[in-house]
Parts: structure tokens; sequence; C-alpha cells
């Protein structure tokens, strides 16, 4: 009786595991978990490449508020690209390996730059559109801000939204995530939004600048304050001839939509402005 019970038993214990064996080779390896905060911002992105029409777009490496390289940010478009292929499979992403899309920000100097060199990239890749953004640590959680750029048209939809920091992400590096560096965060940076301008009429040309025919930009960093008005002017670059002063005075009196927030609150922001001088 107890050798008729042990077969019994041996012959149980082999049929489930043949069946577990059957189950597991029928179903395939066990799907990759992915963060539910990354698969949100990838449909966010999908809406926006959809809106533009794109038919073939690439991620750049996203970078911290002040233009900083850290590994978050290969990580993070690395994760975007494969989740967005997911999501529109007829969307074509680029292949990121084959590319230059790391430290483009950080290595071009100033954001004016960088939009102009990821642009170059993404042409010479055969994109027609482009993805490039920014980070920024907030307590417990990532924030991001991605702008989606067609290579074709003016709009650029924009994307916000944060990652919970997990052990994934603090395994990265051993540096630590950058952060907003002073109380004013620059805009379209890590969960910020960019500003828009409501009223923003050009500077009048200097007799000095008219006489020499100058024709180029004079860049500005500002504040944009909660309210959309604008403080602390700083000149970054210009030619001289008074426009420097002219367009200082001019953009003390733009008014702006001001930067938002991941709760969708109002905030001082910094920005970088460029005052454009034709002739015509």
């Amino acid at each position: 009786m107890a050798t008729k019970q042990i077969i019994v038993l041996f012959v149980s214990a082999f049929l489930l595991l043949f069946s577990c064996v059957t189950h597991s080779k029928g179903q395939g390896p066990a799907p990759v978990s992915v963060d539910p905060a990354i698969t949100s911002l990838a449909g966010k992105l999908a809406e926006g490449l959809h809106k533009l029409q794109a038919k073939r777009v690439v991620i750049f490496d996203l970078s911290g508020p002040e233009r900083e390289a850290h590994p978050i940010g290969k990580w993070l478009a690395n994760q975007l690209s494969v989740e967005l292929q997911t999501i529109r499979p007829h969307l074509q992403v680029i292949d990121r390996s084959s590319l230059t899309t790391t430290g483009v920000a950080a290595n071009a100097g100033s954001d004016s730059a960088a939009y102009q060199k990821s642009r170059e990239i993404a042409k010479k890749a055969g994109a027609d559109s482009l993805v490039r953004g920014s980070f920024a640590a907030l307590s417990n959680r990532v924030g991001v801000t991605l702008s989606v750029v067609s290579l074709d048209r003016r709009e650029s939809p924009q994307v916000t939204g944060a990652i919970p920091i997990s052990d994934e992400i603090r395994a990265l590096s051993p540096e630590a995530i950058p952060t907003f560096m002073g109380s004013v965060p620059r805009a379209g940076t890590g969960g910020i939004t960019n500003t828009t301008c409501k009223h923003c009429p050009l500077p009048e040309y200097t007799e000095e600048a008219r006489a020499a025919k100058y024709q180029g930009t004079v860049t500005l960093d500002v504040v944009v304050t909660d309210q959309g008005t604008v403080r602390n002017v700083g000149v970054i670059r210009g030619p001289g001839l008074g426009l420097e002063e002219k367009s200082i005075a001019t953009v003390k009196k733009w008014k702006f939509n001001p930067a938002v927030d991941l709760d969708g609150k109002p905030v001082a922001a910094k920005v970088e402005i460029e005052v454009t001088f034709r002739m015509f």
C-alpha cells in the first residue's frame, strides 16, 4: 500500500512539473517591467509626434537643468525610445547607438546652440522630428520636460512629467542626480514648462547699427516672474552698436505667460532670449 502511494505521488509530481514547463514555453520569456511613469511620458510623446505627423524620430540624451550630462539622461532617452516604439509601432524610432546623441546640450555652449546641433544630427540621420529635454531631482522623484520638435514645422509640443527615483535609477551613477541651482529654475527644464510671449514687440535699431547695416541677434538671460513680468536682465552676447541697451530696455517691458511647475503652479523661471535685428 505504501509503495502504491509513493508511485502515485511521483507520477503526480512529474505531471505537475511537465505542465509548468509546457506552460512556460508557451508563454515565452517574462515581460520586462516598465515604470508606469515612463509609459505615461512615452504616451504623451506619442500624442505630440502624432500631432506633428512624424514618421521618423530620434530621441536625444536628456540633460540636467543647467545642461549637465549625467548617466540618467542616457537611461531616460533609451527607456523612452523603447517604450515609444511599443506604443507606436508604425513610427520609426531611429537607433540611438548609431548617433552622436550624448552630451549635445552639455558641449554646445548654449541652449540655442544645442538646439541647432540636435537638428543637424537628426536631419543627417534622416529623421523628420526629434525629442530633446532635461531632468532634475525633486525630492524623491525626477522631474522631466521634453520638447517634441519637427524639422520642417514651427510648432513644438511640450511634455512634462515625473518619475519616482527607484533603486535602478540610483544604481546608474554614484554621482548625485542634478537638481536646480538656487531658488529660480530654468524654464523648460526638469518638469518646468517654457514661458510664452504675450506681448513682445521688437526693439528699434540704433542709428549706429543702422549706419553699419548690422543684422544679427542679441542674446539675453532674464528671469520671468510668476506674474509674467521680466527682471534680472543680463547680456550673454551682443554686437555692441548700442543694441544691447536697446534690447534690455525693450525686453523689460515684455509680458509673458509664466512657466508652470509639475503641480500646475506658475513659477518664476530663468529664460534665454534671442532678440533678432533684421533690416527690411
